[in-house]
């Protein structure tokens, strides 16, 4: 129960992160390009797979696969979700710590 937790917790955080970034300087504008959100692409190392297993795998176009692991575009939460179970890794592991963040 309390894995659950954290795991909705994590995601609501990426909920907030994209919706309601500081670094927004208006509603409706995109979070600044330097952000990095996702470790999308150091866990795809790390496992020892490649940009082609993920678009293999989902389907999903070459260039969807390199806007996340560049942190251009970033995966629905669902996505997120999947692709974790793909790598066999827990889903916090996607993602940049907030840590730095917290007061």
């Amino acid at each position: 129960m309390i894995f659950i937790l954290l795991i909705l917790n994590s995601l609501h955080a990426l909920y907030l992160l994209q919706h309601n970034s500081k670094s927004m300087a208006k509603i409706g504008r995109k979070p600044d390009s330097n952000i990095r959100i996702n470790r999308i692409g150091a866990v795809l190392a790390d496992k020892g797979k490649k940009n082609k297993d993920l678009e293999q795998h989902f389907g999903v176009a070459q260039s969807t696969v390199s806007n996340w692991v560049t942190n251009k575009s970033q995966p629905s939460v669902y996505d997120f979700y999947e692709i974790a179970k793909f790598l066999g890794c827990d889903i916090r592991e996607l993602f940049v710590s907030t840590k730095q963040f917290i007061k």
